[in-house]
């Protein structure tokens, strides 16, 4: 079994040093992992980009596994996501473990990787009423 720690990006751990000093920390004292949390907390609070944050602690620790637990992909965009995980992964010289999950339905992706184009709106026999089933997939 691997413990790991799960901290929040805003508040006490906000502050990005912070978050790099208690992952030395947790690796100088046998941890296996170390996590952030990827979420938007509000304005009144100290907050950091976990992204930023883990490419800092990816420099300063050498085993501990690092990464966010889940990125909800449709708050980024797919692209800088994608650079800034592969950043991180060249910056750690090891794996980081990152979940970006995107549900599956009107704005899921495609296991095909091909855009759908949307369907027209429907008549529901039921009711009679119209039914906007336009979902853009990509």
């Amino acid at each position: 079994m691997n413990y790991g720690l799960y901290l929040p990006n805003f508040g006490a751990f906000g502050d990005p040093a912070t978050m790099v000093s208690l992952a030395e920390d947790a690796e100088a004292n046998g941890w296996d992992g170390f996590f952030i949390w990827d979420h938007i907390a509000g304005f009144d609070n100290t907050m950091c980009d976990p992204w930023v944050a883990l490419g800092a602690i990816a420099q300063a620790t050498q085993r501990i596994r690092i990464g966010t637990t889940v990125t909800p992909v449709p708050r980024r965009r797919p692209h800088k996501l994608a650079r800034e995980t592969v950043t991180i992964d060249r910056l750690s010289r090891r794996a980081s473990r990152s979940r970006c999950r995107q549900r599956r339905g009107s704005t899921g992706v495609r296991s095909a990787g091909r855009a759908r184009r949307a369907s027209r709106p429907r008549r529901d026999a039921g009711r009679g009423a119209r039914r906007d089933h336009a979902a853009v997939e990509w």
